[in-house]
């Protein structure tokens, strides 16, 4: 039978982490937030990018349909003006546009 001695001492085991109450700490829990908080935000930039990147787009290919149909009722004028080849000219813009 091993003997008992009252004045040894003797070091608990650690298993790699302090003695707690197993939860994980504030920092563990902010660092969290933290990366998820990047995340959302960095989701939000693009998000808003990409559909400013497709208003401009839009908003490009409306101007250019106004202008193509100011040209073309410009070169209907032409036309009837007798103005031929300013006429062609205007309605060869249109297509190229």
């Amino acid at each position: 039978m091993p003997s008992y001695d009252p004045y040894s001492v003797t070091q608990p085991q650690s298993k790699g982490t302090p003695p707690g109450d197993g939860r994980p700490g504030l920092w563990r829990r902010l660092r969290w937030f933290l990366l998820a908080f990047v995340i959302v935000v960095g989701l939000a930039a693009a998000a808003g990018y990409f559909s400013g990147v497709q208003a401009r787009d839009t908003a490009q290919a409306e101007q250019a349909r106004e202008q193509a149909a100011h040209q073309f009722e410009l070169g209907l004028a032409d036309m009837e003006a007798g103005e031929y080849e300013r006429a062609r000219q205007r309605f060869e813009y249109i297509i190229s546009i």
